[in-house]
Parts: structure tokens; sequence; C-alpha cells
């Protein structure tokens, strides 16, 4: 709830952490559940491309609250770089910056944890944004439109029975 309300209804989260899987998976839940924007990258590699993202408009970085997910366990030079891009890429550039440090005796402890701690973000942002989180209605249209403008079902359907077809002749 406390990341949730710090991260409010005028910004748009950014998660980063070493865990790429933790991160994605936090990214959807928001888009999902609270039908807002909401990004995702991964230590080492976002010390690449993405890196360069925070030398852009300054009027478009005060819309953004990042999201470092810590690991007490993750290596040294990872700890490393998420200190310097804290310092030198993040500080006085975006609105926020907060941390979520991982809690948990084993590696999978704190992955499932941290993951849990996003849905629950997610479902309180929800609230926040006054939305209600489980229709997802862009995914059910595009699935319609899909349907209906490439028969895929139909297809399938047929390639299953001259599939069965050809079995039952066979034997």
């Amino acid at each position: 709830k406390q990341i949730a309300l710090a991260i409010g209804t005028d910004s748009i989260p950014i998660w980063l952490g070493a865990a790429g899987c933790v991160t994605k998976r936090i990214r959807a839940e928001i888009n999902e559940n609270a039908k807002t924007l909401a990004l995702d990258d991964e230590f080492s590699e976002l010390n690449h491309n993405h890196a360069v993202s925070y030398e852009g408009k300054p009027e478009l970085l005060k819309h953004l609250t990042v999201i470092l997910i810590e690991d007490t366990q993750d290596r040294e030079p990872i700890k490393l770089r998420m200190a310097i891009t804290q310092k030198e890429m993040l500080e006085g550039k975006v609105k926020k910056v907060l941390k979520l440090v991982a809690v948990g005796k084993t590696r999978l402890t704190r992955l499932i944890a941290t993951a849990y701690i996003g849905d629950f973000v997610s479902i309180y942002l929800a609230i926040l944004h006054n939305i209600d989180p489980s229709p997802v209605r862009s995914i059910e249209t595009l699935k319609k439109q899909l349907h209906s403008k490439l028969g895929l079902v139909a297809k399938l359907e047929n390639e299953l029975t001259n599939i069965l077809e050809k079995e039952n002749t066979s034997v």
C-alpha cells in the first residue's frame, strides 16, 4: 500500500532490478490491474540503452517514479550498478526513487515474496485510480477482432479434424 501511495496517480512507475522475471511480472500486473502504464528493466542490461533515457527531457522525467528492487544476495557488481544508477542517473531527475528490498531465506522465496508485493501494489494502484481491476476489455476486444478477422479457431478445428481423420484411416 505504501509503495502504491508513493507512486500516486500522477506518476509512471518503472521497476528496476536484477531479477527480470519479477520486474516484468510486477509491470504486467500494474498494466492489467490498474490499467495504467508501467515499465520495467533488468540490471545489468538496463545500464546500456535504458540508462541514456535519463538524459532526456526533464519535464518528462519528472513524471517517473523508479522502484529499485534490491536483494541482499545480489552479486557485488549488481549492487554497485544499482548504487551508481540511483545516484548518477536517477536522483534529482525523476520524481521519486523508491527501494523495495526482497526478503526471505532463499532466492526463490525472495522472488515470490517480491512478486507478491507487486501484486498488491497493482491492486492498490487500481484503487487509487478508481479502476476495477477485473475486466480486461482491450484484451477481450483484441481476441474478438483476431478471431473474426483470422478465423483462428475455425482453422485450428479444421486442422485437428484432419489430423484425427488421418489417424483413424491409418489404423
